[in-house]
């Protein structure tokens, strides 16, 4: 089983690499590094984590949130809900919030044709 500690890191992962999927410009990228190694450096222990670990992973996840300087602020608010669920160890709600915010940024991005439009809409889903 997954600690709380460790899922909410990989939410934050998710939602950076949904962000940088979904996002117009390259460098929402680079702001996925440090959640990454951040990840790498769990102490793998199954059980659970104690409550101050669990709101410093929190508070790590909604920090790379308002990193994302071009995300509506509906998004976030959306993806700080997330953290939170995920604290709680809800991945369905996490899950939700990601393809919810995914598909609000695509419907926003003006540029896409509609064949690329669809295919992002897509990648949304999964």
């Amino acid at each position: 089983m997954i600690s709380r500690h460790h899922s909410l890191r990989l939410a934050a992962l998710a939602c950076a690499a949904l962000l940088g999927g979904c996002g117009s410009g390259g460098a929402s990228s680079s702001s996925s590094a440090p959640a990454h190694g951040a990840s790498t450096s769990t102490n793998g222990s199954s059980g659970s984590q104690s409550p101050a670990s669990i709101a410093a992973t929190v508070a790590e996840c909604k920090e790379l949130i308002r990193s994302q300087a071009k995300l509506p602020a509906s998004a976030r608010t959306k993806l700080e809900g997330a953290c939170d669920e995920a604290a709680k160890g809800n991945t369905a709600a996490v899950e939700k919030a990601a393809r919810e915010v995914c598909e609000e940024v695509v419907a926003a991005t003006g540029s896409l044709s509609a064949s690329a439009r669809e295919k992002a809409l897509a990648a949304c889903k999964k």
